[in-house]
């Protein structure tokens, strides 16, 4: 708790100060480092929704708190919160859709499936920032370059993971005394994947309908404002409070966030030919 505590106001002013430079450098029309910037900013964010994730975890769920912890270094969880985010849901089923859509190491495209992808979050990463050596789909090799600013990433476009993120920072939930807040209210709070069986079905019993993590987020904040001894009565904490009641989701603990297949896992294509 406490390493989190002082890691989360480190990650907060770094993303901001990243979203605040691409908003100025968006003022100079299109341009590479708009999308550069925003993505770093993204990541950061999800950093900090990841460690906020594991302090929700419940501690005798040790093995999901490490995998959160593990995937602050991962691209791939990182651009999983930032998608996720993205979301409005109904309910933790479909968290857990949403989360298994983007986690695919390869897949198939095309009008028959004829083409292998790889990843769709690391590769648009790759093509936002790197000159890469790759294999083609003919087998030869060669060079390939960024997307050109004109085609994708050149404009600043609305994130929805900056404003929680600040909204967490701003009320004082990242500090040690409000994480530990949200440890004793999250902790008696069991999130289990919703799916089970053979064929896989949902399990009415462990989904949640997307209106109890909105009367959750409620409780957690009255919970901070009686320990804190005062309410949220001034403008901007009013719309902070808002902004955690109803945009903060479900905590990704209960789901890989890993990438999962390979290419032999892979259906044949629809028309080999």
């Amino acid at each position: 708790m406490e390493n989190i505590s002082a890691g989360l106001p480190l990650i907060h002013a770094n993303a901001i100060e990243l979203w605040n430079e691409a908003q100025e450098i968006a003022r100079l029309g299109n341009r590479r480092a708009v999308g550069i910037l925003q993505l770093f900013a993204e990541e950061e964010a999800a950093k900090s929704l990841l460690l906020f994730d594991a302090v929700r975890c419940p501690q005798a769920c040790r093995a999901q708190f490490e995998a959160m912890i593990r995937g602050f270094g991962s691209h791939l969880a990182k651009g999983i919160y930032v998608k996720y985010y993205g979301s409005r849901l109904v309910d933790l089923d479909e968290a857990r859709r949403i989360v298994n859509q983007e986690r695919p190491g390869v897949y198939r495209e095309g009008d028959y499936g004829e083409f292998i992808a790889p990843n769709s979050i690391l590769y648009m990463r790759e093509k936002r920032l790197y000159v890469s050596y790759v294999r083609h789909d003919d087998n030869n090799h060669g060079w390939d370059t960024p997307y050109p600013r004109d085609f994708l990433f050149g404009d600043l476009v609305p994130s929805a993971i900056i404003p929680v993120m600040g909204a967490l920072n701003d009320l004082g939930l990242f500090s040690r005394e409000g994480l530990q807040v949200v440890r004793e209210y999250w902790g008696q709070i069991h999130l289990q994947e919703p799916v089970s069986g053979d064929p896989p079905q949902i399990d009415p019993a462990k989904n949640v309908h997307w209106g109890q993590a909105c009367r959750w987020n409620v409780e957690m904040l009255n919970r901070w404002e009686e320990r804190r001894g005062r309410r949220f009565t001034d403008e901007a904490d009013v719309r902070s409070a808002e902004i955690i009641a109803d945009e903060l989701l479900f905590p990704l603990y209960p789901f890989e966030l890993t990438p999962s297949g390979r290419v032999s896992d892979l259906l044949s294509p629809e028309n080999p030919e």
